[in-house]
């Protein structure tokens, strides 16, 4: 069976077609479904020995069927199958053969969740001189009929059924019957939107058991055969999401991912990547978060980073389990992240994007017609190409990008939606609202037409592509989080970002001049004990900075210091001095926040390496590390492990500055290995750290927080305060209350750049 058939089961509900017998290449969730296994049972449990023999003189197919005799034994029972898992939305088919007219049930199937469910027969009604055996389910309080009396009245004949259960365990709860004619397997007749359950309706109970039954002695026998259960796949698994790290199943960083073929639902065959090692998983994934930090998207594990090392073309490619598009009237979802770290990389005619191609078995080489998405020529587009031969259709979303941001796109495309394989398109990039496709609001291309794209119909998707082409020398690009469904929800899996409460917090509102001593410095909470000095006390000492308390204001953050914060004094040299204290318990959570406020002394030249830091460690900290950046006065810092640091910035002496970092791990039970930093950020800037760094911090959970400096010249000053240590930025970040839609909407007036023009 080609992917095109088998993407028909990919929006279910959707597609309303006749369908071939063999059902989709999904895998089967029910073990031994063409009871071919030895022995023919296995995975199936019988309540009665005598019930469900092997056919293996005439199968329906293969070497062996299920028979279920009706005999005059008296024999009843039922053969079963429970499901690992529970399904809400899930597609069910089989084959059985009728081999008998005696009046009474000639075939009987039970969709069993909790106490409701789904019971369906073929009952011969034993009407003299009538071919009157039907289709029937039963409601609760009797059987209903669902296909024309006489429909299943071929004796010695196989009929296909399919059974397509939409929101179980929900009020909505309902199920598609679809069946053939005999001798055929084409699903040619259906019966939609059906309520008839067992009982009242599985609207506390998902799927869990498949069920063939005798319930009484007498009747026909009948077989079945070819029987499958598969989760429709209303979305594909992200490509990159899970955890990027060794071992099985799993990404390896730090080498290419082609050749690599981590189980992803939704793809077929490793990564290809001809030619080229410049597409590497990284341990860090990307992110997202609505304009008003109260939504993220649901991510998980790496990313893919292409670094580009000249202008050559480059690009990896996997496969599809499904053939998207190509079948009809469909809509199709696709989402996913991208990040474009350098400014200007993609100028220059050079582009950057993931891609649905087909490949008309005929390599990856071959452009053939698809959609493309990301940047080009340094503006976010779209891009439709109609065949290998026909020129690209490009269609600006944005125009330019900001460096170092991250971009959640959500593609809607509505399959030959005006008739002459006409597809229709609507992109949203960075939605305020998440939660649904109504919520999300105008997207910025409505309703585009794309131009024949699927020509004649007979074209569809089956790779998924990363390609950059004429990138300028360094350039890079990071894909993550790619996704397809049917629905916007399956491609935007969102949680609310709730506060925690502050894990840990320092003020530091002691007495004038009090020096760091064992004891005396004991304040805040969430600590285990007082500020303890590693080198010379009089490095650090609570005082009144001499500008007044420091302060920060800006969209949804605003707060100040208080009368006191801790100065760091510098005595020349290069040694470093340090006060450390121990958090009242570790902290092991995949993800941690941290901020607090600096001010260097206005007096004062910040240059030559002077170096102050807050962190969990020498090796894992943030702050100001004075014209150090390479290549420029770049000021602020992020530090993994030593040397792995990234930079931005530059600071202004006798200037307030909000720092916020953000530990994760992409390894929930692993190391932390990506680290953030953000300069003076509101919650409008969430989703664009101003630095970043990747690498093993060698700590899987946090003890103590340090103060570090070192080369600071004599009678130079540094001041820290509001020290804050969280789950979510709102735990670090103090937010007024309430926070109101006008506030974060001066992100969209101009004043959204106000903290950026602070720095």
């Amino acid at each position: 069976m080609s992917r095109h058939d088998r993407f028909c089961f990919l929006v279910a509900g959707i597609l309303v077609i006749a369908v071939g017998a063999v059902s989709p290449a999904r895998a089967n969730l029910l073990t031994n479904g063409d009871f071919e296994a030895a022995p023919y049972d296995t995975g199936w449990t019988r309540s009665n020995v005598n019930i469900g023999t092997a056919e293996t003189t005439s199968p329906i197919s293969g070497s062996t069927s299920l028979r279920m005799s009706w005999n005059n034994q008296g024999y009843t029972g039922n053969v079963d199958q429970s499901l690992a898992s529970v399904l809400s939305d899930f597609d069910y088919s089989f084959t059985f053969r009728q081999l008998g007219n005696t009046a009474g049930r000639s075939m009987n199937t039970l969709l069993l969740a909790g106490g409701a469910g789904v019971n369906a027969r073929v009952l011969v009604q034993g009407t003299a001189g009538v071919d009157d055996d039907t289709l029937q389910v039963y409601d609760g309080s009797g059987w209903q009929n669902v296909s024309a009396v006489g429909a299943f009245s071929g004796i010695s004949q196989d009929y296909r059924i399919s059974i397509r259960g939409r929101d179980w365990g929900t009020p909505a709860a309902s199920y598609d019957l679809l069946w053939s004619d005999a001798g055929s397997t084409l699903l040619t007749h259906q019966a939609t939107g059906l309520t008839h359950f067992q009982s009242s309706g599985p609207t506390t109970s998902k799927l869990e058991t498949v069920r063939f039954a005798k319930p009484e002695s007498t009747g026909n026998t009948w077989m079945v055969d070819n029987v499958v259960l598969t989760a429709p796949a209303s979305a594909f698994a992200p490509a990159v999401a899970e955890p990027v790290a060794t071992g099985t199943g799993a990404y390896t960083t730090g080498t290419s991912v082609g050749g690599q073929n981590p189980p992803v639902t939704g793809f077929v065959d490793a990564w290809d990547s001809p030619g080229t090692g410049a597409f590497r998983p990284q341990g860090a994934g990307l992110d997202y978060y609505t304009p008003d930090g109260r939504q993220r998207l649901t991510t998980s594990g790496g990313a893919i980073h292409a670094d580009v090392p000249n202008t050559a073309n480059r690009e990896v490619a996997r496969a599809l389990d499904y053939d998207v598009s190509g079948l009809g009237n469909d809509t199709i979802y696709v989402s996913g992240l991208i990040r474009f770290p350098d400014p200007g990389a993609a100028n220059n005619g050079g582009f950057a994007m993931i891609k649905l191609v087909d490949t008309d078995g005929s390599g990856l080489n071959n452009e053939d017609f698809g959609i493309q998405f990301g940047v080009n020529q340094g503006d976010i587009r779209i891009r439709a190409r109609q065949s290998s031969t026909i020129v690209g259709k490009d269609f600006t979303v944005q125009e330019g990008y900001v460096p170092g941001q991250d971009y959640l796109f959500v593609i809607k495309s509505e399959i030959n939606a005006v008739g002459g394989w006409q597809d229709r398109t609507s992109v949203w990039l960075s939605p305020a609202d998440l939660s649904s496709e109504a919520a999300a609001g105008t997207p910025q291309i409505s309703n585009l037409l794309l131009g024949n794209v699927n020509q004649v119909g007979t074209q569809a998707w089956d790779h998924l592509r990363l390609r950059t082409v004429n990138f300028n020398a360094g350039g890079s690009v990071i894909f993550d989080e790619i996704r397809m469904g049917a629905t916007w929800e399956s491609v935007v899996p969102s949680q609310a970002v709730t506060p925690q409460g502050t894990r840990a917090y320092e003020p530091f509102d002691y007495g004038q001049n009090q020096n760091v001593n064992p004891g005396p410095l004991n304040g805040g909470s969430g600590w285990g004990g007082p500020w303890v000095p590693l080198a010379n006390t009089g490095t650090f000492q609570t005082q009144l900075p001499p500008d007044g308390e420091m302060r920060f204001s800006g969209p949804g953050v605003d707060f100040n210091g208080g009368e006191r914060a801790i100065r760091v004094r510098g005595f020349g040299g290069a040694d470093s001095r340090s006060i450390t204290r121990n958090l009242a318990s570790p902290i092991s959570d995949p993800e941690v926040w941290m901020s607090f406020l600096l001010r260097w002394d206005a007096a004062a030249s910040a240059a030559d390496g002077d170096f102050v830091s807050v962190g969990f460690g020498p090796d894992l900290a943030m702050g100001v590390k004075a014209d150090e950046g390479g290549g420029g006065s770049r000021d602020f810092f992020v530090r993994m492990d030593g040397g792995l640091e990234d930079y931005a910035g530059e600071l202004v002496e006798g200037s307030d500055y909000f720092l916020v970092g953000r530990l994760r791990k992409s390894d929930p039970s692993g190391e932390y290995d990506s680290f953030d930093l953000w300069i003076n950020p509101g919650v409008i800037d969430l989703n664009r750290p101003d630095a970043t760094s990747f690498g093993l911090s060698g700590l899987s959970d946090l003890s103590m927080l340090e103060i570090r400096q070192a080369f600071l010249e004599n009678n130079e000053y540094v001041w820290l305060d509001e020290i804050r240590i969280g789950a979510t930025f709102f735990d670090v970040a103090p937010v007024p209350e309430p926070l109101t839609l006008a506030l974060l909407g001066l992100a969209g007036t101009g004043l959204g750049g106000y903290l950026r023009r602070r720095r």
